[in-house]
């Protein structure tokens, strides 16, 4: 599912704050001493911050020493990447941050890498397990999985995922060397284009992009989420936030928040989207206007236009159908 797994780990720290073990004003220093002290204004960054991407953390997602290990020449499908190593690409004498705390919205998985280390620093419990105890089993999800927990020669996953499949450009060719291991698939996909079989690179960041499933579990998820059966009003008004006066803002503005939200010409939409270079494009999406969820999945990354065409083409056609 990529990055819609950051919603469960946001619906996870907002359940601890409804619990009152948390606060959302919670400085991140606060929660995590030490192993977050290296990371750049660590005492004035808050827990809110981290779930809207508004703290101006480093993007770790998009660092090449990351980024090499996953499609690169280093590529090796069964590393697992700790929070720890993580955390440390953002180190304030390696990497700047991309902005301010409280300045504007930098989307950075590293918020929710460090999310995921205050939930066990929290709960007490590993962060696979609290996801899996409070949320997969009770909302009857048996076919969701971490992908973390089935590599290897001898892994034996509960549902085998489909094939994903990477856009290789001459830009991106340039921009870092893929590894060999992701073969060609036979086909004209334009001047200088290949289309790379890439499954073996999906992330495996248990609390940023590594949670596997199918979209009827899925469903199970959205319906609760986005119809307020997981979390407390204040908590469900902070996750929706991000659409509170999309309404009145030009068609197509787009905000990237805990949740994100769009202004269509068929309304306002909800969503979470996840993507990767596992070959993967998702979207978790609810119009509220007439309570409709809409979950779709393309198994290519590359094209960046693969969540416009399931909003635009897909669920803008049903409203016009009807």
């Amino acid at each position: 599912m990529a990055s819609i797994n950051k919603t469960f780990t946001a619906v996870s720290i907002l359940r601890l704050a409804d619990e009152g073990k948390l606060s959302l004003s919670d400085t991140l220093k606060a929660r995590l001493g030490e192993a977050a002290g290296r990371i750049p204004y660590s005492d004035r960054i808050t827990i809110s911050q981290l779930l809207d991407h508004s703290s101006g953390i480093y993007p770790t997602n998009n660092d090449m020493d990351y980024l090499t290990t996953i499609i690169g020449p280093k590529a090796d499908p069964i590393r697992i990447w700790k929070a720890e190593e993580m955390v440390a690409l953002a180190d304030k004498d390696r990497s700047p941050p991309a902005g301010l705390p409280g300045t504007g919205h930098f989307y950075s998985d590293t918020n929710y890498i460090l999310l995921g280390m205050i939930v066990e620093r929290t709960s007490g419990r590993p962060f696979k397990e609290y996801v899996r105890e409070t949320l997969l089993e009770p909302l009857g999800m048996k076919s969701t999985y971490f992908y973390s927990d089935y590599l290897g020669k001898n892994a034996r996953p509960p549902v085998a995922p489909v094939q994903g499949y990477l856009v290789s450009t001459k830009d991106l060719r340039t921009a870092i060397e893929l590894n060999a291991m992701f073969k060609p698939v036979s086909g004209d996909y334009g001047k200088d284009v290949q289309l790379l079989n890439t499954t073996l690179a999906a992330e495996r960041t248990d609390s940023a992009a590594g949670l596997v499933t199918t979209l009827p579990d899925l469903l199970k998820f959205a319906s609760a989420l986005f119809r307020g059966k997981l979390l407390s009003p204040p908590s469900q008004k902070f996750l929706f936030s991000a659409a509170e006066g999309m309404e009145l803002q030009p068609l197509e503005k787009k905000r990237v928040w805990t949740l994100q939200a769009v202004h269509k010409p068929y309304g306002v939409l909800v969503y979470k989207e996840g993507d990767g270079p596992g070959g993967v494009n998702t979207l978790m999406a609810y119009r509220r206007a007439t309570d409709e969820i809409f979950l779709g999945f393309i198994n290519s990354f590359g094209y960046f236009s693969e969540i416009d065409f399931l909003m635009d083409d897909v669920i803008g056609k049903f409203q016009i159908d009807k």
